[in-house]
């Protein structure tokens, strides 16, 4: 179902910080939520698309349409896990793989 968006928490935002040193400020800090999520997912399959299906050769027809087919059929997900202590971003693939 291309297009569609599921979220675990609707209108809920999450913080992620990034390159946190000793004595120094958080040096990259993003947010998630739905509307950040939709910028991107566009910028991804519009890299895939312009970067990878675009510049390969027309005889490339296998990886064409691998390609494709993944933009096509597969999810696009971003977990969040906030317990930095204790968390396990896996915990959710093992229930999901049994």
């Amino acid at each position: 179902m291309q297009g569609d968006f599921f979220c675990s928490e609707k209108q809920k935002r999450n913080a992620l910080t990034w390159g946190i040193f000793p004595g120094q400020e958080v040096v990259q800090t993003t947010f998630v939520d739905e509307d950040s999520f939709r910028i991107w997912k566009s910028e991804a399959f519009s890299i895939w698309q312009k970067g990878w299906i675009d510049k390969l050769p027309k005889s490339a027809t296998l990886q064409i349409e691998m390609l494709k087919h993944v933009m096509d059929n597969y999810f696009l997900v971003n977990l969040v896990e906030n317990d930095y202590i204790n968390g396990n971003v896996f915990k959710i693939f093992s229930k999901l793989c049994l």
